[in-house]
């Protein structure tokens, strides 16, 4: 019988080596999630989390986003995972 931490660990590696994923926070951490997407443009009012960026959770379980040396509250998060063939157009 196998573990399910390793089927889990399986999954995220065949998920990371199949789709390009990329992490996104909102501008306005509070009024952010607020907003309902527009389809032509799903990303507004959403920056990349640059990858030198680091997350610490505070005892109330809170995310804490550190990027350049500045700390946000993080609410909400937003991710999307695209295809590489997507991505390079084929």
């Amino acid at each position: 019988m196998i573990d399910s931490s390793v089927v889990k660990k399986i999954c995220v590696l065949l998920i990371l080596e199949t789709y390009k994923l990329e992490l996104y926070h909102y501008i306005d951490a509070a009024a952010g999630p607020r907003t309902i997407p527009k389809a032509d443009d799903p990303l507004k009012g959403l920056v990349p989390v640059p990858e030198s960026s680091t997350f610490s959770f505070t005892e109330q379980g809170q995310v804490i986003l550190t990027m350049d040396g500045k700390s946000v509250e993080q609410g909400k998060m937003v991710y999307t995972a695209t295809k590489p063939s997507m991505v390079n157009g084929n």
